[in-house]
Protein backbone atom coordinates (compact mmCIF):
# COMPACT_ATOMS: atom_id res chain seq x y z
CA UNK A 1 0.00 0.00 0.00
CA UNK A 2 1.00 3.84 -1.18
CA UNK A 3 -0.61 6.13 1.25
CA UNK A 4 -1.18 9.24 -1.35
CA UNK A 5 -2.91 12.79 -0.51
CA UNK A 6 -5.96 13.02 -2.35
CA UNK A 7 -4.39 14.97 -5.30
CA UNK A 8 -2.36 12.62 -6.34
CA UNK A 9 -4.96 9.31 -5.94
CA UNK A 10 -6.92 11.23 -8.45
CA UNK A 11 -3.66 11.23 -10.72
CA UNK A 12 -3.36 7.64 -10.62
CA UNK A 13 -7.18 6.74 -10.71
CA UNK A 14 -8.57 8.97 -13.15
CA UNK A 15 -5.18 10.77 -15.05
CA UNK A 16 -3.13 7.70 -16.14
CA UNK A 17 -0.35 7.59 -13.33
CA UNK A 18 0.81 4.59 -12.01
CA UNK A 19 2.99 3.36 -9.12
CA UNK A 20 4.71 0.05 -9.21
CA UNK A 21 7.06 -1.44 -6.37
CA UNK A 22 10.35 -2.51 -7.43
CA UNK A 23 12.51 -5.78 -6.34
CA UNK A 24 12.99 -4.07 -2.71
CA UNK A 25 9.43 -3.44 -2.31
CA UNK A 26 9.94 0.67 -3.34
CA UNK A 27 7.42 2.77 -4.81
CA UNK A 28 8.19 3.45 -7.94
CA UNK A 29 5.93 6.32 -10.09
CA UNK A 30 5.30 6.79 -13.87
CA UNK A 31 4.12 8.96 -15.64
CA UNK A 32 0.77 8.31 -17.96
CA UNK A 33 3.45 7.92 -21.36
CA UNK A 34 5.24 5.27 -18.92
CA UNK A 35 8.55 7.09 -18.05
CA UNK A 36 9.65 7.18 -14.44
CA UNK A 37 8.72 10.23 -12.17
CA UNK A 38 12.61 10.85 -10.40
CA UNK A 39 12.38 12.34 -6.84
CA UNK A 40 13.38 15.42 -6.73
CA UNK A 41 16.97 16.14 -6.32
CA UNK A 42 18.31 17.52 -2.96
CA UNK A 43 18.52 20.56 -2.55
CA UNK A 44 22.41 22.20 -2.91
CA UNK A 45 24.27 22.14 0.74
CA UNK A 46 24.55 25.57 1.75
CA UNK A 47 26.73 26.70 5.01
CA UNK A 48 26.01 30.26 4.99
CA UNK A 49 23.71 32.56 6.24
CA UNK A 50 20.26 31.13 4.97
CA UNK A 51 19.10 33.86 2.32
CA UNK A 52 22.48 35.43 1.09
CA UNK A 53 22.66 34.38 -2.36
CA UNK A 54 18.79 35.78 -3.03
CA UNK A 55 19.87 38.53 -0.82
CA UNK A 56 23.20 39.30 -3.24
CA UNK A 57 21.35 38.83 -6.25
CA UNK A 58 18.38 41.46 -4.87
CA UNK A 59 21.07 43.73 -3.95
CA UNK A 60 22.79 43.73 -7.38
CA UNK A 61 19.84 43.92 -9.38
CA UNK A 62 18.58 46.89 -7.13
CA UNK A 63 15.43 45.97 -5.45
CA UNK A 64 15.27 46.37 -1.86
CA UNK A 65 12.77 44.08 0.10
CA UNK A 66 11.60 44.95 4.06
CA UNK A 67 8.81 43.91 6.43
CA UNK A 68 6.51 46.50 4.40
CA UNK A 69 7.46 45.60 1.13
CA UNK A 70 4.30 42.98 0.21
CA UNK A 71 0.88 43.83 2.29
CA UNK A 72 -0.96 40.82 2.42
CA UNK A 73 -4.41 40.20 2.04
CA UNK A 74 -4.61 36.95 4.26
CA UNK A 75 -6.71 36.97 7.75
CA UNK A 76 -5.38 33.88 8.82
CA UNK A 77 -7.92 31.26 7.29
CA UNK A 78 -6.87 27.47 6.24
CA UNK A 79 -5.24 26.98 2.78
CA UNK A 80 -7.48 25.19 0.54
CA UNK A 81 -5.11 22.77 -1.20
CA UNK A 82 -7.43 21.40 -3.25
CA UNK A 83 -8.03 24.43 -4.48
CA UNK A 84 -4.21 25.81 -4.51
CA UNK A 85 -2.80 22.37 -6.48
CA UNK A 86 -5.69 22.76 -9.06
CA UNK A 87 -5.04 26.34 -10.34
CA UNK A 88 -1.16 25.47 -10.09
CA UNK A 89 -0.92 21.94 -11.58
CA UNK A 90 -1.94 21.56 -15.74
CA UNK A 91 -1.82 18.06 -17.42
CA UNK A 92 0.01 18.00 -20.35
CA UNK A 93 -1.60 17.97 -23.52
CA UNK A 94 -1.05 14.99 -25.83
CA UNK A 95 0.59 16.13 -28.31
CA UNK A 96 -0.70 15.31 -32.07
CA UNK A 97 0.86 12.49 -33.79
CA UNK A 98 2.66 13.02 -36.93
Amino acid sequence: MVLLCRRHHRAVHEEGFRVTLDGDGNARFLRPDGRLLVAAPPPPAWTGPALEPTNRRLAASGNAIDPRTAMPAWQGERLDLDWAVSVLWQPRRKRREE
